[in-house]
Order: C-alpha cells, then sequence, then structure tokens
C-alpha cells in the first residue's frame, strides 16, 4: 500500500491538521485580544461539523493522521463530542487532542474521553487568582485547576499546560510554574509571546516587544534550581524541546518560535472556523475553501491542501513579523 503524504519545501511531510471550531472564546486574555473592536464571526459563516468532516476526510486521505482542536474556545462550541466521534472513526485518523483554556474542562473531560479524544492542552498563563482575572478577565482559576484535575482522572494523556511568557506580568513565576509540573506530573510547555493584533490597543501597554521574554532566560532560571534531563519520548506532535526532572513526576518543554527556528519541521495545517486553510500560523496566506457560500468538491479541497502545503515557508515567519489581518482567536491557536 501507498502511503499517500503532502509535501512541503524542505520535503517536510505534513500529517497534522489544526482544526478551529469557532472564534468565540469565554475568556478576554489582554495579549490575545484587543480590548475592543473584534466581531465573532455570524453563526452562518461558522462550519458546520458536517462540513469539517468533508474537509477532514479529504484530508485524511492524503495523509493527515492527526488532529487537535481549537478555537477561540472549542469547548464554547455545542456538541464538540459529536465532532471528535467522528473525528475518531475516520478511516486514518490516529489522533484526536484539543486546546483549550479549562474553564469548562472539569464538567467534559470524561464525555471528551469516551468520545475518542485522547489527550488536552490547558492554557494557563499564572497561578495567582487575582493575575488570573487581570489576564483573562474572568475569576476562574478554581475552575481551571478543576478542570486540570478532571481530564487526568478521565485518562486524558499527556495533560499539557501552556504557559505564554509575558514579561513581567507572570515572570515572577517561572520557578512555581516548574514547581507545580513537577508536583502534579504535568507537562508544562513555556511559549515565547507571539504578536497577533496593534499591539498598541493591548491592556498592558507598550508594544508587543514590552511582552517578550526569551525561553533561554527562562530555561538558565530553571536549571538553577532544579536538574533538568532531555526527554524525546513525550508524546505530541508540536517543536517543544522537552526534558524530565531529574527526581518527581512531571516535565518541562520550551516552544520558542521568535528567538527559535521552529517552522524547519512544522508538519502542520490550520482550518479556521470560518472555512480557510492556512499553511502557517505566522503567515497570511489564505484558501478558500468555498464558493459561492457552498463548500468545494473533495477533489478542489485536496488541491487547495496541496496548495497550502507547497506553501509552507522555511523561514521563521514570526521574525520581524507583527500580524494585524486575524488575531488568534480567529486563526485558531
Amino acid at each position: 500500500m501507498i502511503e499517500l503524504s503532502l509535501k512541503s519545501s524542505g520535503d517536510r511531510k505534513i500529517n497534522y491538521m489544526r482544526i478551529s471550531v469557532t472564534d468565540r472564546c469565554n475568556f478576554r486574555c489582554n495579549y490575545c485580544l484587543p480590548d475592543e473592536g473584534v466581531e465573532w464571526k455570524p453563526r452562518d459563516e461558522i462550519m458546520s461539523y458536517e462540513k469539517i468532516i468533508k474537509v477532514a476526510a479529504a484530508a485524511v486521505e492524503d495523509g493527515i493522521k492527526y488532529f487537535r482542536l481549537t478555537g477561540g474556545e472549542p469547548l464554547v462550541r455545542l456538541g464538540i463530542e459529536k465532532l471528535i466521534d467522528r473525528l475518531d472513526n475516520l478511516s486514518g485518523c490516529e489522533e484526536i487532542s484539543l486546546t483549550t483554556n479549562g474553564y469548562l474542562l472539569a464538567e467534559k473531560a470524561e464525555t471528551l474521553s469516551d468520545s475518542g479524544l485522547e489527550r488536552v492542552n490547558i492554557s494557563l498563563d499564572t497561578l495567582d487568582p487575582d493575575k488570573f482575572r487581570d489576564i483573562t478577565g474572568i475569576d476562574g482559576l478554581n475552575q481551571v485547576f478543576e478542570g486540570i484535575k478532571a481530564a487526568k482522572s478521565a485518562g486524558l494523556d499527556p495533560v499539557k499546560l501552556n504557559v505564554v511568557a509575558l514579561k513581567d506580568i507572570n515572570t515572577d513565576e517561572i520557578e512555581s510554574f516548574a514547581e507545580f509540573a513537577r508536583d502534579e506530573s504535568l507537562n508544562l510547555r513555556f511559549i515565547e509571546y507571539m504578536p497577533f493584533y496593534d499591539t498598541e490597543q493591548c491592556d498592558f501597554g507598550g508594544n508587543g516587544d514590552d511582552l517578550f521574554y526569551p525561553l533561554s532566560k527562562i530555561y538558565n532560571r530553571i536549571e538553577q534550581e532544579f536538574d533538568l534531563i532531555p526527554d524525546q519520548d513525550i508524546k505530541g506532535r508540536g517543536p517543544a524541546k522537552n526534558y524530565q526532572f531529574s527526581s518527581g513526576g512531571g516535565s518541562l518543554g520550551f516552544i520558542s518560535p521568535i528567538s527559535g527556528d521552529i517552522c524547519k519541521k512544522c508538519n502542520r495545517l490550520r482550518l479556521t472556523a470560518d472555512g480557510y486553510i492556512r499553511p502557517c500560523l505566522a503567515s497570511e496566506i489564505e484558501f478558500d475553501l468555498f464558493e459561492e457560500g457552498e463548500l468545494i468538491s473533495r477533489k478542489k479541497i485536496k488541491k487547495i491542501l496541496s496548495d497550502a502545503a507547497s506553501n509552507k515557508n522555511l523561514e521563521n515567519g514570526f521574525k520581524g513579523s507583527n500580524l494585524k489581518k486575524r488575531n488568534m482567536s480567529q486563526i485558531g491557536g
């Protein structure tokens, strides 16, 4: 049997698709969304589950094996477990994961797992309740902690925490984050801040450069207090450099989209909630999957997938960029 696969420049095999199911979010994180000026897409412009499955089925035929559901916040969309179940039943689909802010996860984790979800990433940018409220606009840190517990109890493995490093906002918590990951046996990943809209609108003030904190500094700080061992066996499809603690559980990962060179190994395409294929998070190139309001044919979908894969750059698209066409919630983080 010949294995079909999408190829990009550098002969990279594209086998991973991130699917945004909504641009809506129940948080208003300061660094992700402007305080004003963002209008949610009308519901009739958001892809139905039926159409998402049609795109995913075409993608699987061309070698996509792994799907991650994102948003916005994917758990605010009703019936998300039905989409997971249908994806899980696609011949050739090997894994389904989900990125969430965790606020609704406690009540949904078991159902999601039963439907076919294998693992989950939870965004968590502070361990301090007051700071959590300042960042997200929601008094909900305890609910996120309950979501983490529920995910572990439901057998989602691994449970990963995504921490965006924000200079002078949460960088005083670096060592506390590491201790939390070790004590709770979690895979915590530090991620460099990425600018996605006119940062003069950011509630934190200043511009995006003011928020950037290189992960090399984080690693050096943690290494002074914790003995870390490189680990290549942590389950996942992302670009993190992973380390285990020499004693205790848990692990740490470092994702450096700005200071690093992660684009050369990128293996993913993105499907936006309103029906565009994007080859890259850091590019404004998009391919429309609709003609005159209707989803295009499977043949045309495959052509777009191939074109998108061919348009993936080897160079780091984040360096020197300040993307303003869409914010992160509209692209699918």
